[in-house]
């Protein structure tokens, strides 16, 4: 049964290799993450909650400064906006 599925897989794996090799593998990767903590960040606090933690720029900056943490990083902001909400009470 001919399904498609090598082929497809041959195309995501020369997709990969070029990637690689323009060295967009990385920057592509990490920008994808920022985009999805600031996602996150927004959908459980809203624009208010992202504020606290000094708005979209700020986090930006710090995601670019820990790019193989960004998970981390999206974590320790959880922390930090749950705190603030928690010590306006």
């Amino acid at each position: 049964m001919n399904t498609g599925i090598k082929q497809l897989h041959g195309h995501f794996d020369r997709h990969r290799s070029f990637l690689v090799a323009a060295g967009l593998l990385g920057k592509l990767r990490a920008r994808h993450q920022s985009g999805w903590v600031m996602r996150v960040l927004k959908e459980e606090f809203g624009t208010f909650g992202v504020g606290l933690v000094g708005g979209y720029a700020e986090i930006g900056k710090r995601l670019n400064a820990t790019p193989g943490n960004q998970f981390e990083e999206c974590e320790r902001m959880r922390q930090q906006i749950i705190s603030r909400f928690k010590s306006s009470d």
